[in-house]
Formats: C-alpha cells, structure tokens, sequence
C-alpha cells in the first residue's frame, strides 16, 4: 500500500506542475516577466538620472543664491548675457565651419576678433 501511496503523491505532483505550466503558459507570464525585468532596468536608469539632474539642480540653487552676495558671480553673469567687455579687453572668437567640412581649409584661421 506504501507504493501506491507514493505513486498518487507523485501523480498529484506532476498534475499540478502540468496545470501550473499551462496556466502560466496562457497567461503568458513567462513574456511578462522578462518584460518586468527589462523596464525595472529602465527604471533603475530613470532614477539614477532623476539623482543626477537633482544635483545640478541644488548646484544651481547654490549658484544662484551666491550670485546676490559676490560681486565676482555678479560680474560674470552681466558679462556673459549682455557680452560685455572691458576696456582693452580683446575677445576671440572661434567659429567652425559646418559640420563635414575639411578642417584647415579656406581662408584665414577660423578666429575672429571683434
């Protein structure tokens, strides 16, 4: 009676893996999980950019609330939306051509002064 016993368990075993197969197989859940697992790696890629750009941003904050107190920031920051210049300064200016085009080519050296 022992093996009999034995052998129904085994039986029992095999239909409910049988039926757990078919039903995951259904449900596609195989799909669905390598799919969970590619977007949980987009997501982990998302957040690590959401840290990053929270740092430039509490950068900025910083640079921000400096940029009241020194007069070098204040300077700077004039200087650079309005193009400013001092007296005597020169300035130069590197233009580059389009993008594909021969580097070294055509007239002058690619700088411009004001």
């Amino acid at each position: 009676m022992g093996l009999r016993r034995v052998g129904s368990y085994v039986l029992v075993a095999l239909l409910v893996a049988l039926v757990t197969v078919m039903y995951a197989e259904r449900r596609n859940l195989f799909a669905r999980y390598f799919e969970h697992e590619a977007r949980e790696g987009q997501v982990d890629t998302v957040r690590q950019q959401c840290e990053e750009l929270q740092k430039e941003i509490d950068s900025s904050r910083r640079r921000v609330e400096n940029l009241g107190s020194d007069p070098l920031e204040i300077e700077a920051a004039i200087r650079r939306s309005k193009d400013l210049v001092r007296e005597g300064e020169k300035i130069y200016r590197i233009e580059t051509g389009p993008a594909g085009a021969a580097q070294g080519t055509g007239s002058g050296s690619g700088l411009a002064t004001p």
